[in-house]
């Protein structure tokens, strides 16, 4: 055993018993590793306004350039919502159909 102080999942900086010290990682750190790896998840946030009228339809642009992404759609009080929708390499169009008033919505898409 090393002698490290574990807290959080952290190392605490608190110096072993057999003279060594302990490192901490911040969380910059951790942010700019998660960044480049190559095994985890780019996830993206973008907010699409659905117009009021009839058989509406909005695109989002995104310009990914790959196909195979998850998306998910909140509406305005935090609730997942389901509906149609067609994807591309660079865009997502969402058809919400019959729309009463402007709503603005937070799609989330994880490449």
């Amino acid at each position: 055993m090393s002698g490290k102080s574990i807290v959080g999942g952290r190392t605490s900086g608190k110096s072993s018993p057999v003279g060594g010290t302990a490192t901490s990682i911040s969380d910059e750190l951790i942010e700019a590793a998660a960044a480049t790896s190559p095994i985890l998840p780019e996830i993206r946030s973008y907010t699409v306004t659905a117009s009021a009228g009839t058989n509406v339809s909005t695109t989002l642009t995104h310009n990914l350039g790959v196909a195979n992404y998850l998306v998910q759609i909140v509406d305005p009080s935090g609730d997942n919502i389901v509906l149609p929708f067609t994807r591309t390499t660079n865009t997502v169009v969402f058809y919400f159909g019959n729309v009463d008033s402007d709503t603005d919505y937070t799609v989330i898409i994880v490449q």
